[in-house]
């Protein structure tokens, strides 16, 4: 995937996220505007920022993501909407202020984006972000993966269960 941002420029407030994890004591507000297609270009302003290195493969595949067009793996899929991408954003920027590794973030083929979480022993949390919801799923080698809704309120209990 080719990179087709055009601009990404902090500071300006369209949608305010706020969450806050136990482990760090910290608070992010994301600030996140993702303006409509033009000439087969998303381009995205918002956010934190300053990403942390930790976290910043997984920003470039974020931004590689937004340049994608519908097809975009010639099985006509669909390329994520405006929507998708502003929660995946959202979602990633908060992982990183909380020094969560982030293992991955892909499109898929019905204009979802995963951001993939994994942790110690064997543990890993997959976020898929869809238009209209964002569901969680946690795989570990001696439970059965469990599924839901997800919402900020429930960061702070995934990001403990992968973590341990």
């Amino acid at each position: 995937m080719q990179a087709s941002i055009n601009s990404y420029t902090p500071d300006i407030p369209v949608r305010n996220i706020q969450t806050r994890t136990r482990e760090h004591k910290a608070v992010a507000q994301i600030q996140v505007e993702v303006l409509p297609k033009s000439h087969g270009t998303i381009k995205i302003k918002g956010g934190l920022g300053q990403h942390s290195q930790l976290n910043k493969p997984a920003f470039n595949n974020f931004y590689n993501i937004c340049g994608l067009q519908d097809d975009w793996d010639g099985e006509e899929s669909p390329a994520p909407s405006n929507n998708v991408m502003q929660s995946a954003f959202a979602l990633i920027n908060i992982l990183d202020l909380a020094t969560q590794q982030i293992y991955n973030v892909v499109p898929g083929p019905r204009g979802e984006i995963m951001v993939d979480v994994r942790g110690k022993n064997s543990k890993s949390v997959e976020f898929i972000i869809y238009p209209d919801k964002i569901k969680y799923v946690k795989f570990s080698e001696i439970e059965a993966p469990e599924q839901g809704l997800f919402n900020n309120e429930l960061i702070s209990g995934l990001l403990t269960w992968v973590n341990q």
